[in-house]
């Protein structure tokens, strides 16, 4: 007979496990937020009686990989916070990556670059003209120029907003936006916002063998701050090496372990240093 173990919750700390089986521990903050003894509003008693125990053991491995992501969350919140400090920053970024950290550290939006992604040659185009591309106006696209991200566009929710600055002919796609001209009033909004003396890049390059082109042309740029956010090292610009995602945002975080962008944004190299790197790991545990 296999039962759910609860226990520890007045304490901050919850303990999840079948019994004779597994065991997982998490820590929240705080710990009315993890809601383990609910599974899409039946109880845990009432889910684990209605699958197997493989299920069983997936329904509480999801629920502690969601209490330790929101742990990690409010981690990086914290420190974001604390040590950003009144450091103004503007990230230009290829994806989601720069919009995140502006929401952890609950700064407005210096920058444009939120809630979409710019094609890597398109981005470099961008970047490589950065002035004339936040001048330029932004008109609707019916279709992208690139065959496997139009069909990865239509596949998403019937097809999410695409855009492109006339004066430097480079896709945005909106991805996170509901509607061309919800994007394009956002664009023109933040545009103005920008700090062209505290820029900040970030790219990701293709995990191909292009990457080392692209990062070469991304290096040759004539700003301070740039950064790669790769798999592996490039000796002509500053790289953050973590694991590959396909999601950007969850390869900041599960990264973190390895790389602090807040670090980074303060002024230094973002590299961890060893001795730090067990307790990062536990922090931010969730996204790994």
């Amino acid at each position: 007979m296999h039962s759910l173990v609860v226990e520890g919750a007045a304490r901050g700390i919850i303990s999840v496990g079948f019994r004779s089986d597994i065991r997982l521990e998490a820590v929240a903050e705080p710990p009315t937020d993890l809601q383990v003894e609910e599974a899409e509003g039946l109880s845990a008693h009432a889910a684990l009686q209605r699958c197997s125990v493989s299920a069983a053991r997936r329904l509480v491995s999801a629920k502690t990989r969601g209490a330790l992501r929101r742990r990690a969350e409010w981690f990086a919140r914290r420190e974001a916070i604390r040590c950003l400090g009144a450091t103004v920053f503007s990230i230009i970024s290829d994806d989601c990556w720069g919009g995140e950290l502006y929401r952890l550290a609950r700064r407005p939006f210096l920058t444009p670059f939120v809630g979409l992604f710019v094609p890597t040659e398109c981005f470099l185009t961008v970047v490589e003209s950065l002035e004339t591309a936040l001048r330029s106006d932004v008109i609707e696209l019916s279709c992208s120029r690139y065959p496997h991200l139009e069909r990865q566009r239509v596949e998403t929710d019937g097809g999410y907003p695409l855009g492109l600055l006339v004066d430097v002919d480079a896709e945005l796609h909106f991805m996170h936006y509901p509607s061309f001209q919800d994007a394009r009033e956002k664009w023109l909004r933040r545009r103005e916002r920008v700090r062209m003396d505290a820029l900040f890049l970030k790219i990701r390059p293709p995990h191909s063998l292009s990457a080392d082109a692209i990062v070469e042309r991304f290096a040759r740029l004539p700003y301070e701050r740039k950064l790669v956010v790769a798999d592996r090292p490039f000796s002509s610009v500053t790289t953050a090496v973590v694991p590959h995602h396909e999601d950007s945002v969850v390869q900041l975080h599960a990264g973190a372990v390895r790389f602090d962008p807040i670090e980074w944004l303060s002024g230094g190299t973002g590299e961890v240093r060893r001795r730090n790197r067990l307790l990062r790991t536990l922090k931010f545990a969730g996204w790994r």
